[in-house]
């Protein structure tokens, strides 16, 4: 497994940027809270969840898989943590 040698935070920042770009991020971010919306609207995902973290909680976890899937070589493990999301 390849680790990175500037800490999570450095590491997360230079792959967020890098994978999106900041206006490419937002956009992304709106995009996930119009699904949550259209979700709690149709029953779906429940009304009484806060939708902006619910968003956010969902876009790090994206942040984070594109991160793991650039710093390790495990695959079966990735495989394993996107089929349990």
């Amino acid at each position: 497994m390849l680790i990175c040698e500037y800490g999570c935070r450095t590491c997360t920042t230079k792959f967020r940027f890098k994978l999106y770009g900041k206006e490419n991020f937002d956009i992304m971010e709106e995009f996930i809270a119009e699904l949550i919306s259209k979700g709690q609207k149709s029953g779906e995902i429940n009304e009484k969840l806060d939708a902006v973290e619910i968003t956010e909680n969902i876009h790090n976890s994206m942040i984070g898989l594109c991160v793991y899937a650039r710093t390790t070589t495990g695959k079966e493990k990735l495989n394993r943590i996107v089929n349990s999301a």
